[in-house]
């Protein structure tokens, strides 16, 4: 018989994620709007600033300085997703002339599987 124990996965999400495809016109803050299970539920504490750090919370903005402290743990939430807006300051403005379009990723576990096989009796029945 082979079990699958299933290691921490708090890895970083990494700035690119947040800085789109051109980080010379990266937004200065983005507000977090939604992180959901794989059914759309809302996950607390799957997301994090700084690797075992405080939960990110539900339209919390996170500046483009902490851009590389945001933990991800998809174990809290595997197959879920998370959601989020460029705005203009740290208190959340949305940006004029904006269409509101929350940005939507998937996460997907990555994590190392430790394979442990039970082993037989030493002799044979």
């Amino acid at each position: 018989m082979v079990q699958q124990a299933i290691h921490a996965n708090n890895k970083p999400v990494g700035a690119s994620i947040f800085n789109g495809t051109n980080p010379a016109h990266a937004p200065s803050f983005v507000k977090i709007t939604a992180v959901l299970d794989k059914d759309g539920g809302e996950v607390s504490d799957a997301m994090t600033l700084g690797k075992e750090g405080e939960a990110i919370t539900t339209d919390q903005v996170i500046s483009k300085e902490q851009f590389d402290n945001v933990f991800l743990d998809a174990l809290k939430a595997p197959g879920g997703s998370f959601k989020f807006i460029p705005v203009m300051d740290s208190e959340g403005t949305e940006m004029p002339g904006c269409h509101r379009t929350d940005r939507l990723h998937r996460l997907r576990l990555r994590v190392p599987l430790l394979r442990v096989s039970r082993f037989r009796d030493a002799v044979e029945r």
